[in-house]
Parts: C-alpha cells; structure tokens; sequence
C-alpha cells in the first residue's frame, strides 16, 4: 500500500509539472478562457534581466523545458527568453531529497531551489527546522500581478510569519469518472448534470453506485461495482476540513478526529462493509470501467492519460464530474495540490529562483499560445471538440480547494484504514497519538 501511494503521488506531481500549460490556464469555473487573446503578452511578468543567469534545482524529475537539441520551451523557454535565464537541474531520488539537499549546503553548494508539494512525507517545514532553507520575504513582492492567482495559497503556506513555500501552481487534482453507458442503460441521471443542479453529493452518489452494483448470486462478488475512490484523502477534502494545520505560526497539528475526517473515513468504510458498493482492487479500475464492470471512479485528474480512459472519451463512453459534495458542508470543496519551491540556505541565485518561478506561473496559467497548440493536439487525438476540452479544464479549476499539509505527517494512518476490518472510530481510538502537535524544533544551521 505505502508503495502504491507512493507511485501515485509522484505521478501527480510529475504530470502536472510536465504537462505545463495544459494542466492550467486562467480560465473561469465554465471552462472558457477569460482572456481570448491570441498571442501571449509578457508584460505581466514585469521581468528585469537578470545579473546571475544560471540556477540549480534539486527535482526527482526533469523539468519541462528543453528539447533533445538544446532548444528550450515551455517553462525553461519563458526562463530564458523573459530573463536570460538557464536551468542546472540536479536529480535525485524522491527519498533522497534531504540527504542530498544537506549535503550540497554543508559543501558550500546549495541549490537554490527544491522541489516540494504540500503531500510531500517531508514537508517543507522539516527543511527549515534543519537549517536548509531560508525565507523568499525579501525577494518577492506579493503584490505583483503574476501572484495574484496564488497570493493566497501562498499567504496559507506561511509559516513561522515567513514564506519558506512559494507557489507556482494549485490546480485540483481529483474528479469523477463514470461509464456513460452504464448510466444511460440504468436511466439514471449522470453526474454531471447532477453537479450543474447542485445536486451531486455522497448521497445521490451512493444512491447510484447502489442501483449500478449488480451482485452475482452464485459467489457473492461484484459483477459490476459502483464506485472506486483512489485515496481516502480525496473523500476527506470535500469536507472543506483538512488533517494538519499550520498553528500559531509555527507548529503543525496533526488531528485524525476532526469530525469531517471522521465522518469522511466512517462513510468510506460503509461502501464497502454495509453497502457493497465499493470497488476494491488497488489498480485495474480505468479497465474495469471500460469493460462496463465498473460506473464510478473518484480518481486523480491525470488519469486522462490513461490508455484505457483515452479510448473511451475517443468512443464518447465516459464523462466527468468534479467531486461530490459533502451534504454537511457549506459549499462544494475541490482537492487540490500546491506545488512550488523551497529556497536553500546558502543559494548563489535567489532572485534567479523567483524568476524562473514567476516563469512557470505564467507558462501554467498565461501561455495561451501553448495552450492553443496543446488544445489542438489533445482534440485531434481524441476526436472531440473544445466543448469537451473544457470540460476537462473546468474538472481543474474547480473553486474552494483544499489544500492539507498536514498529509505530509499523517496520510499515512488514512491508508492504513483501508485494510481495516472495524469502523474508523475504533480505529482511532487504538492510534498512539490521534491529535498531535509537531513542534517547531530550534532552526540551527546543519552540523558537519
């Protein structure tokens, strides 16, 4: 389990990175872009040159920007054209990050930016808690126009008053997939146009999930399963309540009985243990789905990649949906993830960092000439239509995200529910510590 929740999470944050443009562009919550310009305007980056043009990254990834031949695009291509600026990428494994970030700085050669996210098992506050990382406060003005779509992620990610996490993209990152067919068949209303009617919640998603399981009387399984839900986290954000908080400024509390966290992680349990409704085999779901053996998938938006998932939006056999509702919540809430950059104690370039940053805002939210070239790629290789493609974008731009950086200390006890055979409150009342507080420890330069 801990292996596949890895695996998941690097290809959320792979994808979303290497998609670029893609993955996000400013548009409203109906899917239209509200600037129908056609050619990209750079203005908004209000970009100076830069006197140091060369930056280090420490990535688990290559990031997206250059071609075979030395040419750059996307990201790296805005970096170089806006700034002059050029990309040294040093690459590590995803759990080596902290090893290889100390060492770089106790050698007298810090990167000037690491990669992180707010899921990542070792947040950015555990980078500034060992000394490896240093405020970006003196070389960002939050009141710059491109920050204006991230100014408050970016105000939530303080911590100790200061911003150690700077943000380059927010956009959700689960939605619902369901078989058309399967739907249609049955004569049920779709997901879909339930969500547009206000009207699509747990309840009327367990309503259908019921009504599509068909139970083979002879082994007592599934024929066809209702629903499958990827990851309980994904349940938990549309509660609008989150596993961490950042505290007073400085701690993290971690608390596994929040109401909402129980109620999501109770209800989540029930598909399965009363209502048989719940599709439980780790991997296979996008096949399940196509073979009509599964209606319902609340899954990870990347999964638009999938072979399995391309074939049938190309045979107009699946649709989307964004999350269902919390019918105790005060409003629909979207999962989403914060990507961004931690800036190392001892950079060359801190300035380069916050440039190339700005760089990627603008290639993720701003670059309509990309987003035109991607959009007609993506039509051409599915078959559809721009309707549909805003559709997809409407799934990413959902509002009232939730964002939980109380994930990188806690997620972990969420998975292991899964394989639990009692109701969560049992479950809770047999963990060590169900509400903690992680400390601020003193903030002492790494010792050698």
């Amino acid at each position: 389990m801990k292996i596949f929740k890895k695996w998941v999470l690097l290809l959320v944050v792979g994808l979303i990175i290497l998609m670029g443009v893609s993955c996000g562009q400013e548009i409203n919550t109906t899917g239209n872009m509200s600037n129908t310009s056609t050619k990209n305007d750079y203005s908004i980056l209000q970009a100076k040159p830069l006197k140091n043009k060369e930056i280090t990254i420490v990535s688990h990834y290559s990031l997206w920007g250059e071609k075979d031949d030395g040419t750059f695009v996307g990201y790296k291509a805005i970096f170089n054209s806006q700034y002059g600026g050029i990309v040294n990428e040093v690459l590590c494994s995803y759990n080596d990050y902290m090893t290889r970030v100390a060492s770089m700085v106790l050698a007298d050669q810090a990167p000037d930016g690491v990669v992180r996210t707010d899921v990542d098992s070792i947040p950015f506050m555990t980078f500034v808690t060992k000394g490896l990382c240093q405020p970006f406060d003196d070389y960002i003005d939050l009141n710059e126009p491109i920050y204006s779509r991230l100014k408050v992620d970016i105000e939530y990610s303080k911590w100790l008053g200061k911003t150690y996490f700077l943000v380059h993209n927010n956009d959700c990152t689960s939605m619902t997939y369901y078989n058309k067919k399967l739907f249609e068949d049955a004569g049920l209303e779709e997901p879909y146009s339930l969500f547009k009617k206000g009207e699509w919640t747990w309840d009327s998603m367990l309503s259908a999930a019921k009504q599509l399981t068909v139970i083979n009387s002879a082994t007592n399984e599934a024929d066809v399963s209702g629903i499958y839900i990827e990851g309980p986290e994904i349940l938990v954000a549309t509660t609008g309540k989150t596993i961490g908080t950042i505290t007073n400024g400085n701690d993290v509390k971690m608390d596994l009985t929040v109401p909402g966290i129980s109620k999501a992680m109770q209800f989540l349990f029930d598909l399965n243990a009363i209502h048989k409704v719940k599709y439980s085999q780790p991997s296979g779901w996008a096949i399940a789905l196509q073979k009509n053996k599964l209606a319902m998938a609340i899954a990870g938006i990347y999964h638009r990649g999938d072979a399995e998932i391309k074939e049938m939006i190309k045979a107009g056999e699946i649709y989307f949906a964004p999350l269902p509702k919390d019918p105790n919540a005060d409003k629909s809430y979207s999962q989403k993830a914060e990507i961004g950059w931690i800036l190392c104690q001892g950079a060359k370039n801190p300035e380069g960092l916050v440039a190339f940053n700005k760089s990627m805002i603008y290639a993720n939210y701003y670059d309509v000439e990309e987003k035109a070239a991607k959009d007609a790629t993506r039509m051409k290789n599915l078959g559809v239509g721009m309707d549909f493609i805003n559709l997809e974008y409407e799934m990413m731009y959902q509002p009232n995200g939730i964002s939980d950086f109380g994930k990188g200390f806690s997620q972990e006890e969420l998975w292991k529910f899964l394989d639990q055979t009692e109701p969560w409150s049992t479950y809770v009342a047999k963990v060590t510590n169900p509400v903690e507080v992680k400390k601020n420890e003193a903030i002492v330069p790494p010792q050698g």
